[in-house]
């Protein structure tokens, strides 16, 4: 089992207040992709991160874009100005916008803040813990999936796998998906490089991911409007080479 290589890349520069711009271009597939991707290298704007969503058989595809505008001699307004000029994109939705220095200093801070609070939880309250974890995630998810559904309109797979890259963007993993049956609703998802479980020095003999099992029922939740049970089979905790998650209605 390979490693998805990494997505996010590294930096170095001062802020200038809107360096980093997140958007969600509706492209038509393939083609779009390579005019997306020359204008951005036409403009000289580095992609930090970037996902294409596609599905079987159809003509649209959604990418997930975190760009970085230094040096590009264009504002955030601008870049989105012409990402929807061009002729295969049908919609360019901005997700975020921010100094680059302060984004990433930002996401260190709460991915070493949030680590440290894992072992504590685990060490102090165990199992109660680990339920105080997968609630925060759940409802974390759920506020995020809501406000990706109601601005953006997004559902169903759409909706799961732009919650997936944002994470990805805020480098917390990267992902797979193993499996996705949509009319049984039956899920297999795994993630590499998961923080949730990188943070136990010492392997255990449970599964740990609390926190993104929580979120992943939560985003679930919202996709499909039920109501999902989230057992993780595999966990980078135990030793094991990723964190795979079985996602399956409740009974």
């Amino acid at each position: 089992m390979e490693a998805p290589s990494e997505l996010i890349s590294a930096h170095g520069h001062l802020p200038s207040g809107e360096d980093i711009l997140g958007v969600i271009a509706t492209v038509s597939y393939p083609e779009g992709l390579a005019e997306v991707a020359a204008k951005i290298s036409e403009r000289g704007i580095s992609v930090l991160s970037g996902i294409t969503i596609t599905r079987p058989g159809e003509r649209e595809a959604e990418m997930f874009l975190l760009l970085d505008v230094f040096g590009s001699g264009l504002t955030a307004d601008q870049v989105i100005e012409e990402l929807r000029a061009l002729s295969s994109v049908s919609e360019v939705r901005e997700l975020m916008r921010g100094a680059r220095g302060l984004i990433s200093d930002a996401r260190a801070y709460m991915t070493t803040s949030i680590t440290g609070l894992f072992g504590w939880l685990n060490r102090i309250f165990g199992t109660g813990g680990h339920a105080i974890l997968f609630n925060i995630g759940e409802q974390a998810a759920k506020r995020l999936a809501e406000m990706l559904k109601e601005v953006y309109g997004l559902k169903g797979r759409r909706l799961v796998e732009t919650f997936l890259a944002m994470n990805v963007a805020l480098g917390y993993f990267t992902y797979e998906i193993v499996k996705y049956d949509e009319e049984k609703l039956e899920f297999v998802v795994r993630l590499f490089r998961n923080f949730e479980c990188m943070s136990f020095a010492v392997k255990t003999d449970k599964p740990m991911s609390h926190l993104v099992r929580g979120a992943l029922a939560g985003v679930f939740n919202l996709a499909y409007g039920k109501e999902f049970v989230v057992l993780e089979r595999l966990c980078m905790a135990k030793g094991d080479e990723c964190c795979e998650f079985v996602i399956e209605p409740k009974d």
